[in-house]
């Protein structure tokens, strides 16, 4: 995640995580990187997939993976090879520039309904 993607995929983290909390939707961050090992060691433990989508949404059997990108951000080499494989297998992969992309891309996916008046739910509410 380059700088200018933190505060547009924190805006993101907290619409999504209040909104599917208040919804009863499961989301997860993946966590990717070099972590400290918490023996203070000088070595570093690698998390994650290289190409993992930064969130990922389950509900009802269906596999959401959603990338964050700034504005004009383009999906690296192993991100696009990550998208392939996720979508081969049945994932359903976003890319978002906003927190409307990613309800968007959401009810696109069939996980989420916009209602005539601009609201949006659950499919199943």
């Amino acid at each position: 995640m380059g700088r200018a993607e933190t505060p547009i995929q924190s805006a993101i983290h907290q619409a999504l995580s209040v909104w599917f909390c208040e919804r009863g939707l499961e989301r997860r961050n993946v966590l990717r990187g070099k972590l400290m090992r918490p023996d203070g060691g000088s070595r570093y433990i690698e998390a994650g997939t290289t190409g993992e989508p930064d969130l990922r949404v389950f509900h009802r059997g269906k596999t959401v993976g959603i990338e964050v990108k700034a504005a004009k951000g383009t999906l690296s080499a192993e991100q696009r090879e990550y998208r392939a494989w996720f979508e081969l297998n049945r994932g359903i992969y976003i890319v978002a520039r906003s927190v409307d992309d990613a309800l968007d891309g959401l009810v696109a996916a069939g996980i989420l309904r916009r209602h005539q008046d601009g609201s949006i739910s659950r499919i199943d509410d």
